[in-house]
């Protein structure tokens, strides 16, 4: 399995806190160059890093404007990677992603969807803070297969399981993921409360599921 050594994690956190954006544009780069996988390259590098930058912040150690410094770098960075990568054989399926309410941050999810679109599926991102009756209406002009709802702070949660009610109640089949920093305690057991709520922690753990036979008509055959 490809890897990202633990060096040039911290030369890309180094420049990431510092704003240097050349700097972590050229780490990604070569990365690219050297074929590493877009999963291992969203996770051990962008995915940890904002995490870790989510946990300064959240200890005070962090100001605002460098936290949001670095998640405007990541989604530079993200659509650098975009037009790069090859995407998978079409498996007819498309999602609906979205932030939860009150949620500004939106770079988990546009992860996810890059994920979704490698793994053959059609992704639909509709931006941070969604409202709930947006994304309902989306939901029914589409009509996904799965729904992907991400949240990074905890502080979020009530718009999380408010919007889980929503959706669950105008369309009671359609699979529900939901993921991001702020559910990395208790992910598991927002996504028990919930008829077909899954909680996905990784983009690992992403990949598995789109693999399941209900979502991959390949493992069908």
């Amino acid at each position: 399995m490809a890897i990202i050594s633990d060096t040039l994690y911290e030369a890309y956190f180094q420049n990431l806190l510092s704003g240097k954006r050349r700097q972590t544009s050229e780490i990604v780069q070569t990365l690219m160059n050297e074929q590493i996988p877009i999963p291992v390259l969203y996770e051990k590098l962008m995915q940890k890093s904002m995490y870790q930058v989510g946990d300064l912040w959240e200890k005070n150690q962090l100001s605002v404007a460098t936290e949001h410094m670095a998640t405007a770098i990541t989604e530079g960075l993200l659509n650098q990677v975009y037009p790069q990568f090859e995407r998978g054989e079409s498996v007819g399926k498309c999602a609906v992603v979205g932030s939860v309410e009150k949620e500004l941050h939106q770079v988990g999810a546009k992860m996810v969807c890059d994920i979704l679109e490698l793994n053959g599926w059609e992704a639909f991102y509709l931006g941070a803070s969604t409202p709930t009756s947006e994304m309902i209406g989306f939901i029914e002009e589409k009509r996904p297969d799965i729904i992907g709802l991400s949240m990074s702070i905890y502080f979020n949660l009530p718009g999380l399981e408010k919007m889980i009610a929503a959706i669950r109640s105008a369309f009671p089949d359609i699979p529900i993921i939901i993921g991001g920093q702020g559910l990395s305690t208790n992910g598991t057991q927002i996504a028990k409360k919930g008829q077909k709520v899954y909680y996905i922690s990784t983009l690992e753990d992403l990949t598995t599921f789109l693999d399941k036979p209900e979502f991959n008509p390949r493992r069908q055959r």
